[in-house]
């Protein structure tokens, strides 16, 4: 049987530009791979994700996140975020998972497509 301190937990968190994908995009998303048997993080990653075409960051979001425009060119796609994400775990599936997610005014950011298997 494994012991818990042996075990890989994904942790993710995300800065969105809205609280629900009907308002906002995944602007931001970090992940990083910690075992309790072990100090600190493994394969920690954090990456600005590109905005669809024409979605502006509300400067409430800028101010609280640190997003300048200036850092769009370093931003990625989301599929490359995903892509990279699962490869911090070594593995594809079956991974613990601790997600970071604000609900704001009683609504929870919830993921569409793809991003939606970061939280099963």
């Amino acid at each position: 049987m494994t012991e818990l301190a042996d075990i890989d937990v994904l942790v993710v968190d995300a800065q969105t530009t809205g609280a629900t994908p009907a308002l906002g995009a995944v602007l931001e998303l970090g992940w990083g791979v910690a075992r309790a048997g072990r100090p600190g993080m493994l394969a920690a990653e954090s990456r600005w994700i590109r905005l669809p075409e024409g979605h502006q960051v509300p400067w409430q979001v800028a101010r609280l996140t640190g997003y300048d425009p200036a850092l769009a060119g370093e931003a990625i796609a989301d599929q490359e975020a995903w892509r990279r994400l699962r490869a911090a775990t070594g593995r594809a599936d079956n991974v613990p998972t601790a997600i970071h997610r604000t609900c704001r005014a009683g609504r929870c950011a919830r993921w569409r497509g793809s991003w939606a298997m970061a939280s099963t």
